[in-house]
């Protein structure tokens, strides 16, 4: 049986949303462009918080760290971040200042580089301190303050159920939840059933499908009986979405594949449909996607692009 790719990196980008939807004047830009041609970074969070640094010191947590413009770079549980991962984010952080349409319009004290791992990266955090010379102290629980003769601000988050701070959203974005952890993700699944938010859905439904036994023991385990009473029906009805999510992405990303094919051959929408038997307005909603990545059409980015819309369809 092929084993099940799951996607991350949206789940991660609503578990940020959630995590710091009550701090006033955030804006989020998901896989913001950084230029012309498309070169993308996790999450862009521009806080326009107007008392700025005064109001800024008093917040804890991840809403602590931000600055004006914050470029967030993330790794999921398949993978931990790494020393080019530090460079590449400071480099889209260069860039991100660069495209301000005045010179030093956006100045280098305002933007934040915030790493988020679901692994703790210590030979990164060695290398920062080691060869970087930078003071890397925990501020906070599993969020480490990067300070030094650098150009940007630098943040290690980690976003882990035992290492990670006060952001049980983030927390949960892992494969290998136990015991331990099922009381919590019970809160979170209280959370998304009083919330009636699809952000949180998402994330639940993947923590499910990425940990099949820890769901299938809150239902069955005699100690989780009330979580289990409260909470069956949303368990049940998470792991039925996300089994029909799952073969709808199969058969989307499918489509995706063939259009991007034949976008490399030259051929337009009109040709594609007719080629594939497909209706015209949802192949040039693939098309409108895919020129964003014209003319290689990378297959995996265009479906990143358009999965959203496609699975609305």
């Amino acid at each position: 049986m092929e084993k099940e790719t799951l996607q991350w990196h949206p789940v991660f980008c609503a578990a940020m949303e959630v995590e710091l939807e009550g701090v006033e004047g955030i804006q989020f830009h998901r896989e913001y462009n950084l230029a012309r041609k498309p070169l993308q970074v996790d999450i862009v969070i521009v806080d326009e918080e107007k008392e700025e640094e005064s109001r800024r010191r008093k917040r804890k947590g991840l809403a602590g760290i931000l600055r004006r413009y914050n470029i967030v770079e993330y790794k999921s549980p398949d993978d931990t971040l790494s020393v080019d991962d530090f460079y590449k984010a400071t480099s889209y952080a260069g860039l991100f200042k660069s495209e301000s349409p005045r010179e030093d319009g956006i100045k280098a004290h305002d933007i934040a580089i915030i790493l988020v791992s679901s692994q703790r990266p210590l030979k990164l955090l060695k290398y920062l301190r080691d060869y970087c010379s930078m003071r890397v102290e925990e501020k906070e629980k599993g969020i480490y303050e990067c300070e030094g003769n650098w150009i940007f601000k630098t943040y290690v988050v980690i976003a882990h159920p035992r290492y990670g701070g006060s952001y049980p959203w983030l927390n949960s974005l892992s494969k290998d939840l136990g015991t331990e952890d099922r009381k919590g993700i019970g809160k979170l699944l209280e959370e998304a059933d009083e919330k009636k938010d699809g952000r949180r859905d998402a994330i639940l439904e993947l923590v499910l499908r990425a940990n099949p036994e820890m769901a299938r023991k809150m239902k069955e385990d005699n100690d989780m009986r009330a979580i289990q009473v409260l909470f069956e029906p949303e368990l049940t009805a998470a792991e039925e979405r996300a089994g029909k999510l799952g073969e709808k992405r199969g058969q989307n990303y499918k489509l995706v594949s063939l259009v991007c094919r034949k976008l490399r051959k030259g051929k337009r929408p009109e040709v594609i449909a007719e080629d594939l038997e497909e209706d015209l307005s949802l192949i040039e909603i693939i098309c409108q996607a895919a020129e964003l990545f014209a003319p290689e059409y990378e297959e995996e980015k265009v479906f990143m692009e358009c999965s959203k819309v496609l699975e609305n369809q």
